[in-house]
């Protein structure tokens, strides 16, 4: 799913009442195989386009221009495809190649290349300009990749293997440029616009769970466990940090805990948390809509959004 504004505002929502400012919903339905795009204020369907029975949506990606999405398809046969919309005419066209299960996947900041994980643990880079597929390697320790992200200049993964959990970044040949241990377990990964890189993490047998934050000028020595939630607390349940959204001041992210149904706020200027938003229902991830009071959350296992005023 993906939110946009329909009119520019100036004005500050943040304090007092104030209605929903207009935003539209890039929104994948899987019970009628179709992507639609929604009028989120009253429902309105504005565009729908069907996308080929026996493929199933991994992710939704939408360009910095706003006139092209990326969906990630995987088939019933185990083999994926990436079909591209055009946001103008509603048009979707499958790029002319046969890929691999896209299990995790990214969109670079330039639109210029799209990256995926197979089940296996294989990295691919795939060039969107003349639709070239390049293999960029595969761990050697069992991997899984829980999390992907890039820049204009970078990629970013969150693993679990055999042998541990790891952060690893690579430039856009392939070439392993930092790596980075944690003791949790990464759910996600996420990249704020000021150079940072948040991964939230659940409980190991030793750790408790919330965020992994360090900058990508000094990732050693600026390394920061943030914990949220620790099960080994007295009167504490399992959270299970999932997903991270950025709001667009850079100070603050919401952190979305599957398993005790709140949203963590965390301050990025004190690197503290500033409260829980209690939900009362499982959510996956938060899309914040323009001027970021009101989020909109997907549920993965249900199917369905809720609308929330996170002030």
């Amino acid at each position: 799913m993906h939110t946009q504004p329909t009119r520019k505002n100036t004005e500050n929502p943040r304090g007092g009442s104030m209605e929903i400012q207009p935003y539209n919903l890039l929104v994948m339905d899987a019970a009628s195989q179709a992507v639609m795009l929604v009028e989120g204020n009253n429902g309105n369907v504005l565009a729908k386009t069907n996308y080929p029975a026996g493929f199933s949506p991994t992710d939704l990606a939408v360009s910095y221009d706003l006139t092209s999405a990326y969906i990630p398809m995987a088939s019933d046969n185990y083999y994926g495809a990436i079909y591209t919309l055009n946001l103008k005419n509603f048009c979707l066209t499958k790029i002319p190649l046969e890929l691999p299960h896209p299990a995790q996947f990214s969109l670079s900041s330039n639109c210029k290349a799209a990256y995926f994980v197979d089940p296996g643990g294989t990295l691919y880079t795939l060039e969107l300009e003349n639709f070239k597929l390049n293999p960029l390697g595969r761990p050697e320790t069992n991997p899984s990749c829980v999390g992907l992200t890039a820049d204009a200049s970078h990629l970013y993964s969150a693993w679990e293997h055999d042998t541990g959990r790891t952060i690893a970044i690579f430039d856009h040949l392939g070439k392993l440029l930092y790596e980075h241990n944690i003791t949790g377990i990464p759910t996600n990964i996420c990249l704020t616009q000021d150079n940072k890189v948040i991964v939230p993490f659940t409980a190991s047998a030793f750790t408790g769970e919330g965020l992994t934050i360090f900058s990508l000028d000094q990732p050693e020595s600026s390394t920061l466990i943030l914990t949220t939630l620790c099960r080994m607390c007295a009167n504490s349940t399992r959270a299970y940090p999932c997903h991270v959204t950025i709001a667009d001041d850079k100070r603050t992210a919401y952190v979305v805990n599957e398993d005790s149904v709140t949203i963590t706020i965390v301050d990025l200027t004190t690197y503290g948390v500033m409260g829980f938003i209690p939900i009362g229902r499982s959510l996956s991830y938060l899309h914040l809509l323009p001027y970021n009071r009101f989020g909109i959350a997907t549920r993965q296992m249900f199917g369905n959004l809720s609308l929330i005023d996170l002030v």
